[in-house]
């Protein structure tokens, strides 16, 4: 009498196996998420600062030819290929600060059109580790907060760019 033997043939995972792949994708979502955030908002911080001193180059080289700075962006001879995330605030110039503001985040980048100092600024009441502050240290070439050379922004922390 022989004996016959059935080996039953797995198709697919286990409920297990599944489990500890989906938990393993979970937690490296939950590592990664959070750089992967920061290194997004310090790129377009990369490029107001671009912006910025684009901005900047436009209006000393106005200054330089009529004695003045602009108060419109139409009179500089500059086009910006996006302002989908940065806002320009030409009304601080009759008080010698030129703005570039993040769009949705509060930190700005302002020269100072007296001093010549550019800087990052974000809120004093910031957190050290919020989203504005480690973007301002990030790219600054100071990581202690200085005083703002403007009297006006003495609730905010400037970091020299």
């Amino acid at each position: 009498m022989v004996k016959k033997f059935y080996i039953r043939q797995q198709n697919g995972f286990t409920l297990m196996e599944l489990l500890v792949v989906v938990l393993m994708i979970g937690i490296l979502t939950a590592v990664a998420l959070p750089q992967y955030k920061k290194t997004v908002e310090k790129s377009r911080a990369v490029e107001g600062l671009a912006i910025m001193k684009s901005y900047i180059q436009a209006q000393e080289t106005f200054y330089l030819a009529n004695g003045h700075y602009a108060d419109d962006l139409d009179k500089l001879d500059i086009t910006f290929p996006s302002l989908k995330y940065f806002k320009i605030d030409n009304t601080l110039i009759p008080v010698g600060r030129i703005l570039v503001q993040r769009k949705g985040k509060y930190y700005w980048f302002v020269y100072y059109l007296q001093s010549k100092d550019l800087v990052c600024r974000v809120y004093k009441s910031a957190t050290t580790n919020s989203e504005e502050r480690q973007v301002c240290t990030s790219i600054a070439s100071t990581k202690q907060p200085i005083v703002c050379p403007s009297a006006d922004d003495s609730n905010c922390d400037c970091y020299l760019l």
